[in-house]
């Protein structure tokens, strides 16, 4: 079945131009139609597939991309109002309901599903429709009931606590997100800290620009320190069970909390791997980063998922990551907030001030490391100066330069 790209055989056309004589018409779902009509005329090819025109019609609303996936399923164009009311609603929740799950997007995946029959969770552990997920979708599943567990502050504790008895010492282990503010979460998150990596980046050029974005790629370093590291210490020895992505600065997946059989003795490791083959015991979903934690989606949104690409937290920045790992959205935007109103700009490495004159900057910022004074470069197209790293190691020196403006 094809979707032809003339203007009179659109699909869309005769639901746009009944919608436009319905009184009081939807706007937004007007703006819908408009849209993937231009975009299908537009396209070079006619659509043939239902993955085609879901990319074609990515971000249109759900139930005007449910009307062209219908058609491509039946090839009718005057099906009765209420039977394409029904089918379209029938994909639009399914959708909705699919996309609960972990890594499956609502534009793509869950629709492709939906078109295909799968319209409930439990459908998709059908053989047919469980190949389709990807990896992390499909841990998701096998581990919903754990995806959509609660864990309890003992449970992060104890889980934080054995990463740090069974990798290097060399790590620093830190327990962060809602559960360093006592809170219970879906998500346990822990932030590892290596002090081989000290390079401290400094500002982009724009002095407006509150927050750099995120450095893509992956690098060697965050790959030979994570993988066999960390990772594989943690399968051998029993806690990793299953998992969702593994980056090079960040892995997601599921463990099992582990127990102890004394005061300051863990349950044994074979004790642990054959709990693991019988699923006995309590599981939860688990983010490990040896990343800085605080990249713009995390800064602006608080977002407890985390995906994409990650920069390594320097040591001396480990105040500004941890400050903005805490999981509070209000508490992250009011620090910004007070940096910029001190004339400052907060990031995910410190704390810092633009000096024009570079004359006055160790003698303006006394408390200001000789390291990170030193030949920081100058902005491209800005006046004379340079930025001077005021704060950053420690959360205390960040809130001691920012007490004037809380």
């Amino acid at each position: 079945m094809e979707i032809p790209v003339q203007h009179d055989s659109c699909v869309l056309e005769k639901q746009r131009r009944d919608l436009i004589a319905t009184p009081g018409y939807d706007r937004p779902l007007l703006m819908g139609y408009t849209t993937a009509i231009n975009r299908i005329r537009g396209h070079d090819k006619p659509i043939t597939h239902i993955d085609e025109a879901v990319a074609v019609l990515k971000n249109v609303v759900r139930s005007v991309v449910g009307r062209v996936v219908i058609y491509l399923q039946t090839g009718q164009t005057n099906m009765p109002d209420d039977e394409e009311m029904r089918k379209t609603d029938m994909m639009t929740n399914a959708v909705r309901v699919l996309s609960r799950i972990v890594g499956i997007g609502r534009q793509k995946t869950a629709m492709e599903l939906a078109s295909k029959g799968c319209y409930t969770v439990e459908q998709l552990r059908e053989p047919q429709f469980y190949k389709m997920l990807q990896k992390r979708s499909q841990t998701a599943l096998d581990w919903q009931d754990v995806v959509d567990a609660e864990a309890s502050e003992e449970q992060a504790e104890a889980v934080a606590q054995f990463i740090r008895d069974n990798i290097s010492s060399k790590f620093e282990t830190v327990l962060v997100g809602s559960h360093r503010r006592n809170q219970t979460s879906k998500i346990i998150n822990i932030l590892l800290f290596h002090p081989g990596h000290v390079h401290i980046p400094t500002p982009s050029d724009n002095v407006f620009t509150v927050f750099k974005k995120p450095t893509r790629g992956n690098t060697s370093e965050g790959r030979i320190i994570m993988a066999p590291n960390v990772l594989q210490p943690l399968r051998d020895r029993g806690l990793i069970v299953g998992e969702m992505s593994q980056g090079v600065r960040l892995w997601t997946g599921i463990v099992r909390v582990p127990k102890r059989e004394g005061v300051d003795v863990w349950e044994g490791r074979w004790a642990r791997l054959n709990a693991i083959q019988a699923r006995e015991g309590v599981y939860r979903r688990v983010e490990i980063s040896y990343v800085s934690f605080i990249p713009v989606t995390t800064l602006v949104e608080c977002c407890s998922e985390f995906c994409g690409d990650y920069r390594m937290a320097p040591w001396k920045s480990r105040g500004a990551a941890l400050l903005g790992s805490t999981g509070d959205r209000k508490f992250i935007m009011d620090m910004r907030y007070s940096a910029e109103k001190l004339g400052m700009r907060l990031d995910e490495f410190g704390l810092w001030r633009w000096i024009e004159d570079p004359n006055d900057a160790i003698a303006s910022h006394p408390s200001t490391s000789a390291l990170t004074n030193a030949e920081l470069p100058l902005p491209g197209g800005k006046s004379k100066g340079y930025w001077v790293l005021v704060a950053g190691e420690t959360e205390e020196s960040i809130f001691e330069e920012l007490n004037p403006a809380i």
